[in-house]
């Protein structure tokens, strides 16, 4: 796992950058102090002129060190636990193209991810999510390979509702996005109104700005036409030039379509 801003942000977000700092320099002091009592008492011990005397040496150099462990033992706690936290983050190359796909839940962002992907996704942890990423991957040709991830509990409801830390776990992710795919379900299926949809659309927006968004109204295989209409009419509104996709992630309609439009803006940019 490189550390890069992506990953640098989460940190902060799990164990706190700063505090980690501050615990890697208690530990390099006591690093530094336990070199020079081996020294010390390396010298000590070559001068002893007995067994007993050996022996007395021996129990004051293991007392000092066991002074410096305790030292920093909340130290070692905190790296412990913080090597925990991190190897459970999923294994993002910021290094790749990074497709992000949001929506709020049951919109059917697994089910895209998966249709996609050249060979079966990976699953990994979050911050601040209650669900699991999903990771996949695709082959566009040889060499040339885009990561596509979803994102439960992220880009899923209004950034107005997040917390500061939650906020800035998300924030993380606009250092891998290189282009958003934005889903709708105009079926209401998923229990979310257009309106609430479109809210969640228009505060990614805003917050991604530097980032390309295109739009895939889903489920088209099921959708009642007037409710894909609305949707489409209500895109209309806001006002954004939005590629817009009319898709079924379900039975892959349309999805060539999008895809190819999403890699075409991902590789005309690197």
């Amino acid at each position: 796992m490189k550390y890069t801003p992506f990953y640098r942000e989460l940190a902060d977000v799990l164990v706190g950058v700063d505090r980690l700092k501050r615990s890697l320099s208690r530990l390099l002091w006591a690093l530094r102090l336990t070199e020079r009592l081996t020294r010390e008492y390396s010298m000590k011990a070559a001068k002893c002129f007995s067994a007993e005397e050996a022996r007395y040496i021996r129990r004051e150099y293991y007392g000092r060190l066991a002074s410096v462990l305790r030292e920093v033992d909340e130290e070692f706690k905190l790296l412990n636990e913080a090597g925990g936290l991190l190897s459970k983050l999923p294994d993002i190359d910021p290094e790749k193209p990074t497709i992000v796909v949001a929506a709020p839940p049951n919109v059917g962002k697994s089910t895209l991810v998966r249709r996609v992907s050249t060979a079966e996704p990976e699953i990994a942890s979050y911050p601040f999510t209650t669900k699991n990423l999903i990771l996949g991957h695709i082959e566009v040709r040889k060499g040339v390979i885009v990561q596509i991830m979803d994102t439960p509990g992220l880009l899923d409801r209004p950034l107005s509702e997040r917390n500061r830390i939650e906020l800035q776990a998300i924030t993380a992710l606009k250092h891998v996005a290189s282009v958003i795919i934005f889903m709708i379900d105009p079926t209401h299926h998923a229990g979310y109104p257009l309106k609430y949809q479109l809210r969640v659309l228009k505060e990614i927006t805003d917050s991604f700005s530097d980032v390309p968004i295109v739009v895939a109204i889903n489920k088209v295989d099921i959708a009642k036409p007037e409710d894909i209409e609305k949707a489409r009419e209500e895109i209309a509104k806001m006002g954004l030039e939005f590629p817009l996709f009319e898709i079924s992630a379900a039975r892959g309609d349309g999805v060539d379509k999008l895809m190819k439009e999403v890699l075409r803006l991902i590789l005309g940019s690197t």
